[in-house]
Parts: C-alpha cells; sequence; structure tokens
C-alpha cells in the first residue's frame, strides 16, 4: 500500500475516532477526490457502536427503528457483494474539526465487515434495553432450594435451655452433611446490639472433643421477624450430634464459655 493510502486510512481513522483538525480534513477530502471508492463509513459506525456499548444509561430503541437497523444489517449479508463495483464520489464531503490523536495505521480489507458488525452492535446492544440484573437469591430461597433438593437432610427444632425463652423462641437448624451447608430458622430471640454481643453457633461432632465443638459463625438479631441465617462452619462436620447458640463479645469467640446457652437443636 502507497503512503499516501496509508495516510487516507490513518486520517479515516482519525476523523470516526477523535475528529480532524482543518488542515487534516483539507487533507482527507484531497485524498478522498484521488480514491472516491474508498468514502466509508464504517469507521464511523465502528466509533458509535463502542461508544453506546460503553454508555451506562440508555433508552430503549424505538420498535420501527429496531426493525429497520437490523433490516438494512440483513440486507448487508444477503446482497453485498466484496467485488462491487461502486462509485460514490458524489459522497465527498467536508468535516469540521477538532483536535487530532496520534494515528494508528490498519488495513482496509477488513472494513466492510466493521460496517457490519458495527451496524449489528448499535442494534442489538447500543439501542437494545440492557438485561435486568438477576435477582438475588436469599437466605430463604436458599434454604428452601437446600429442603429440595438434598438426600440427607438434618431438620431438628430449636428448644431453649432459658426458661424465659422456651416458649419465646421458635424455629429449626436444617443442615446437609453431603454439601456442607445449612441453615439456621429462628424467631423470638432478643435483638443485639454488635457493638456488645453477637450470637454465635456451635457445632458438635461426634468425631471431635465435645470442648471444642466447631464453629458456625456469628450474627445478629434485629427485631422480632423471623430471620434465616447460613451456617458457616470453620471446619469440616463428620457426624453433627447438637447445635447450640450463645452470646458471645463481637466477632465470636474461638472457644466458648457456653454462658449463656439459648437455643439448642439435639440431632435425633
Amino acid at each position: 500500500m502507497s503512503e499516501q493510502a496509508n495516510r487516507l486510512e490513518e486520517l479515516m481513522i482519525l476523523r470516526a475516532s477523535e475528529g480532524l483538525a482543518e488542515a487534516e480534513a483539507a487533507e482527507l477530502n484531497k485524498l478522498l477526490e484521488r480514491w472516491p471508492d474508498q468514502v466509508d463509513e464504517s469507521y464511523e459506525l465502528a466509533a458509535a457502536a463502542c461508544d453506546l456499548a460503553l454508555t451506562s444509561e440508555l433508552e430503549e430503541c424505538p420498535r420501527e427503528l429496531k426493525d429497520e437497523v437490523l433490516g438494512q444489517a440483513r440486507d448487508f449479508f444477503a446482497v453485498k457483494a466484496p467485488d462491487a463495483d461502486e462509485n460514490r464520489a458524489g459522497q465527498v464531503r467536508s468535516f469540521e474539526h477538532r483536535r487530532p490523536p496520534s494515528p494508528s495505521p490498519t488495513t482496509w480489507s477488513w472494513a466492510p465487515w466493521l460496517a457490519a458488525a458495527a451496524s449489528l452492535v448499535i442494534a442489538v446492544i447500543g439501542w437494545w434495553p440492557r438485561l435486568a440484573e438477576p435477582p438475588e437469591i436469599t437466605p430463604q430461597a436458599e434454604r428452601q432450594i437446600l429442603l429440595s433438593e438434598a438426600r440427607d437432610l438434618i431438620v431438628e427444632s430449636w428448644t431453649s435451655p432459658s426458661e424465659d425463652l422456651k416458649d419465646v423462641v421458635s424455629g429449626d437448624v436444617v443442615w446437609s452433611n453431603s454439601l456442607q451447608r445449612g441453615y439456621l430458622r429462628i424467631r423470638g430471640l432478643q435483638a443485639n446490639d454488635p457493638r456488645i454481643s453477637q450470637y454465635q453457633l456451635w457445632i458438635f461432632d461426634a468425631n471431635r472433643d465435645d470442648r471444642f465443638p466447631v464453629d458456625g459463625g456469628v450474627f445478629d438479631v434485629s427485631g422480632d421477624q423471623e430471620i434465616v441465617i447460613p451456617i458457616r462452619a470453620k471446619l469440616t462436620v463428620f457426624d453433627p450430634r447438637l447445635f447450640a447458640v450463645t452470646v458471645e463479645p463481637p466477632g465470636g469467640v474461638v472457644v466458648s464459655r457456653r454462658d449463656p446457652i439459648v437455643l439448642v437443636a439435639e440431632v435425633t
């Protein structure tokens, strides 16, 4: 490719990306007069596609416009021949201009494909309504999934050693040993101030020393509503025999004094 042909392509890329200075616009017009068949809008389409794809907020394209753009894309692939003899000398235009960036040489061979791809990007990405964020899966929903899928479920109801809580608290613990997943469902525990204390779950395992139950994680209670808390066992649970909830300092402890124990669920 000649030096002037390379320069023509550089100027077309500059025009599409950042704009041309007045002298560069005049230079481009002269080069296009020499090679009128190289008038090419694919660079502008590509720049527009990139701009739209990176835009954070987009409005939905009107149905009529979307159909028209998609139709043009289909027509392009259906009838555009690589050796078509097109004279577009009348399309030579002058342009007004902004600051030039550093040039970036490329080749002309991919330009027709870029035009088609850019058209499709504009139609499908730029104007199409963005996909909604996937809904957040709540612990309640995760618990239901575990109940429906796990084949080795342990489901045990809570009791309380405290006379004050015995007839107040309710709920259960659900655990799958094969999945090492489970959930606490609790209603009736007193709300805690996490700056002062937190609730902590302990899992007593038949294969471990009862002095060192598995830490199942800390959690907070903010009101009277039922809560569902994922169990976050710090170690593998082999054979759970008892689940217990204690009140501990913020962040929990490594070894609990077990004073007080507010909830217990024994595996039967």
